[in-house]
């Protein structure tokens, strides 16, 4: 394709730019951003001083053409079709030479589109020209287009051909640790893909790329992997769903709400309470309990090495669970032995739990809260229990749905409530919106989180997912 077919067909780099794939843009756009840091490091390390082509190219001046050699390292694949964009084991040594295309494509793309608009900078343009052209070629010399090889490959290129390998091996599904298991990988390659010393530098500045790929974690194509604390098989019949907590004054999701569920014959996930008589019948609920307790901490360090912002997770365990003896200790045992904060897990009673209390539930719920872990009673019947007996228990929280909107005009409900959270309570009331029933809470002075729960409850992977769609919105 010539000039003038180039600039029929794309008015602009821009142009030729917003015509590639989604994901490959935001591949272009963090190479970029890895790419400038890695430039200025090796600008400041001062480490060819002996290479005056490379001396040339390592100034600060430049910094902008480098940021713009990466984002449109990939532009020549607006020249050819989509299916070869990215290369595949499968492909003929005739679509290996045709993907291979997007690199000098590219160069002659951004001659046609740029070298009007940089004729004042032309060092600019041949930098873009040497990220463009040669981001493939290896250290060793097996790469392409043409098969150069150590000092041969410009000092651009070097820098492109590591940063765009780490968004790539950083954006993958591949560990526990997406960005070290990068740096391993270049570190790897140095001496046979990478300059060494472009490596050496990365490595002993891995902190400040680390600062990229948080910034672009959400647009990771799959969710970071963990190690899991437990085996999830498929035919595990029984798993946690989850929903997140919104707090309405600060318009962002503060937690999470698990649900337990479980697969009927037909594969159907059913909630707990459709199976509790077989749980009870079985006498399952403690280790069911601790199970679905070990599953939370996996869903916890998932949240973490996605980023998404979780204070805690509120779990309604199995009835009765509370009520055996020695349950607290295990259970401050396993948070420790699964690395999980206690005060990111919350125990969440309802009034069916409440009310079949015993002495050995306080005993338990007194030594969590005192570990730590957040103690939430739901549903509580209004005048029905002391601030006092409260905290026997180690409860911190109360939680009431919408319908107390309507008893805030009643002054003994509003009195109690006011006690409550004079005595250090904290109360959180789902889906109270309406302005009447705020101001009432506002002028007893009744301190309150007015919280939301969002939509209905889905698996860990599809709430991950979509709360990173959020994220990326």
């Amino acid at each position: 394709m010539g000039q003038e077919d180039i600039r029929r067909e794309f008015k602009s780099i821009e142009e030729a730019f917003d015509s590639l794939p989604q994901k490959e843009r935001e591949h272009c756009i963090r190479v970029s951003h890895y790419a400038e840091e890695i430039f200025l490091l090796a600008c400041a390390a001062d480490i060819y001083s002996d290479d005056v082509s490379v001396r040339v190219r390592l100034k600060l001046d430049q910094r902008e053409a480098v940021a713009d050699g990466a984002r449109y390292m990939n532009i020549g694949k607006a020249l050819v079709p989509e299916l070869y964009h990215n290369i595949r084991p499968d492909f003929s040594p005739e679509e290996i030479a045709l993907y291979r295309k997007h690199t000098t494509d590219g160069v002659k793309l951004v001659q046609s589109l740029l070298s009007e608009k940089m004729s004042s900078n032309p060092q600019a343009l041949n930098i873009i020209s040497e990220a463009i052209e040669s981001h493939h070629e290896h250290w060793k010399g097996n790469g392409y287009p043409e098969g150069i090889k150590e000092g041969e490959i410009p000092i651009i290129a070097r820098i492109m051909a590591i940063a765009n390998a780490l968004d790539k091996a950083a954006s993958q599904k591949h560990s526990e640790r997406p960005f070290e298991y990068a740096i391993e990988q270049l570190c790897s390659g140095s001496g046979t893909l990478y300059d060494p010393l472009l490596v050496n530098i990365v490595s002993e500045s891995k902190g400040k790329l680390k600062k990229v790929f948080n910034k672009y974690i959400n647009q990771s194509k799959a969710i970071p992997v963990i190690k899991p604390l437990i085996s999830r098989t498929a035919s595990r019949p029984f798993s946690l769903w989850y929903r997140p907590i919104a707090e309405l004054k600060k318009n962002r999701t503060i937690a999470y709400e698990a649900d337990m569920r479980f697969a009927d014959k037909e594969k159907k996930w059913i909630p707990y309470s459709e199976v509790e008589h077989i749980i009870k019948r079985e006498a399952m609920e403690h280790e069911l309990g601790l199970y679905f307790i070990t599953e939370l901490g996996d869903m916890l360090r998932r949240l973490d090495a996605c980023q998404i912002p979780a204070a805690y997770i509120v779990y309604t365990p199995p009835g009765g669970w509370l009520n055996q003896k020695g349950l607290s200790k295990e259970l401050i045992s396993l948070l420790n032995d699964i690395g999980t904060r206690p005060q990111r897990l919350c125990i969440n009673l309802n009034q069916q739990m409440w009310e079949g209390k015993n002495k050995t539930t306080q005993e338990n719920l007194k030594a969590m809260a005192d570990f730590g872990t957040l103690i939430m009673l739901s549903g509580l019947t209004l005048n029905s229990v002391t601030a006092d007996e409260l905290k026997e228990y180690g409860v911190a929280q109360l939680r009431f749905g919408p319908e107390i909107g309507p008893r805030l005009d009643d002054k003994e409900t509003t009195d109690y409530l006011s006690g409550l959270c004079g005595a250090g309570l904290t109360l959180l009331a789902d889906g109270l919106e309406k302005k009447r029933h705020i101001a009432l809470l506002n002028k007893n002075k009744i301190f309150y989180a007015t919280s939301l729960v969002i939509g209905d409850y889905q698996t860990e992977d599809s709430l991950i997912e979509s709360e990173l769609a959020l994220m990326d919105a």
